[in-house]
Order: structure tokens, then C-alpha cells, then sequence
């Protein structure tokens, strides 16, 4: 039941999506812009991160031990966007190759 926890808490959390959806193409639509907040929410969480190490590793003060930590962080928000812009790239690629949204997916950075 315990693995199922984190399974059921994100349907929970879909669940809201797909109640006004009148069609498949508007659950994919719900779908579709959760993502894309989610993305730019993961990707401010991960720059915050990598800025928070450059941060901590600039204040060190010569301080080995601080200078290690910080370098760690640092690395945790590298891999932390690597990952984040992989996984929009797996998700554009297989939209794109099916031919679910053509020519109309979502940049990361919309303009205002």
C-alpha cells in the first residue's frame, strides 16, 4: 500500500483536470498545461538550487568543508535541469512524432 501512496497523491491531483473535460482532447489539453507549469515550477526549483550552491560556495571563505557542500549543491542543480530539460525533450519528441499537437506545443518560456 505504501508504494501506491505517490501513485494515488498524483491522481488525486489529475483528478481536478479531467472533471469539466466534454472530450479526450481536452483531458489532453488539462494534461498538457499542468505539465507545462510544472516544468517551468521544476526548472525554477532547480536554477534556485544551482544559485543557492554558487551562492554558498562564493561565501565559503576558504572553508574546505563549505567549499565541498557548495560544490555539491551545485552539481545537484546541474543534474537536476539536465534531467528536467531531458524529460521535455522526451515529451516533445513523442508529441511530435505521433503527431498529437502539430506544430502547436508549448515553449517553456511563453512571451508575455
Amino acid at each position: 500500500m505504501r508504494k501506491l501512496r505517490p501513485l494515488l497523491l498524483v491522481a488525486l491531483t489529475l483528478i481536478p483536470l479531467t472533471i469539466n473535460a466534454a472530450t479526450v482532447e481536452d483531458i489532453f489539453d488539462a494534461f498538457g498545461s499542468f505539465f507545462l507549469e510544472a516544468i517551468t515550477f521544476l526548472i525554477a526549483v532547480a536554477t534556485a538550487v544551482f544559485m543557492w550552491g554558487i551562492i554558498r560556495y562564493l561565501s565559503a571563505s576558504g572553508d574546505e568543508e563549505k567549499l565541498r557542500q557548495g560544490r555539491q549543491i551545485i552539481i545537484y542543480g546541474i543534474i537536476g535541469l539536465a534531467m528536467i530539460m531531458s524529460v521535455w525533450g522526451i515529451v516533445k519528441l513523442i508529441v511530435e512524432s505521433f503527431g498529437l499537437q502539430e506544430n502547436e506545443f508549448p515553449s517553456v518560456i511563453e512571451p508575455l
